[in-house]
């Protein structure tokens, strides 16, 4: 068949229509990545955004620890496929820079109920044994389920150890 007898062919002159975005998986597609990752980070902040604000306007009194569990309970275990871990995991790109400051200082005012911090983000972060209350740094779960993958490609026996220690950091 000769290469110009593609106008010969039916098929070519039949509309087609062609989509710029589609949802797959919870997640919005575009043609370009940049608005693949803003699209995605920005509406998985949002949903996180909105279940943290509901409980802290809420009439529900709670603890320092009860904001914590509530934290956690929000962002690492909501139902799956709109956490950030699932974004992180099949999108391995970076959100914007400030991405990070704006969920940690949700996470900040769901703790503390809005009035001024009293202790640092970074030691609450840290675990219980350490003094801190294990609330969650979503830049290093991020950076955890997109490295994970890597360290499976240079040592296949890994995959069993990072699945054990991804799940102890979660469920602790």
């Amino acid at each position: 068949m000769p290469l110009n007898a593609v106008n010969d062919n039916p098929l070519c002159f039949i509309n087609i229509p062609i989509k710029k975005t589609f949802t797959y998986l919870d997640m919005e597609i575009y043609l370009n990545l940049h608005s693949i990752v803003r699209s995605n980070h920005v509406n998985t902040f949002k949903k996180i955004e909105a279940d943290l604000l509901r409980w802290s306007n809420s009439n529900i009194p709670f603890s320092l620890y009860a904001g914590a569990s509530v934290s956690k309970m929000d962002i690492l275990h909501h139902s799956p496929p709109s956490t950030i871990n699932f974004f992180s995991l099949m999108i391995p790109l970076p959100p914007s820079s400030k991405y990070w400051e704006k969920s940690h200082s949700v996470i900040t005012n769901i703790v503390w109920k809005r009035k001024q911090l009293r202790v640092k983000l970074s030691i609450l972060q840290l675990d219980r044994t350490a003094g801190g209350l294990f609330i969650p740094s979503l830049r290093f779960y991020a950076l955890a389920y997109t490295l994970g993958p890597l360290s499976v490609w240079f040592e296949p026996s890994a995959q069993v150890i990072i699945i054990i220690t991804l799940y102890s950091t979660v469920h602790t």
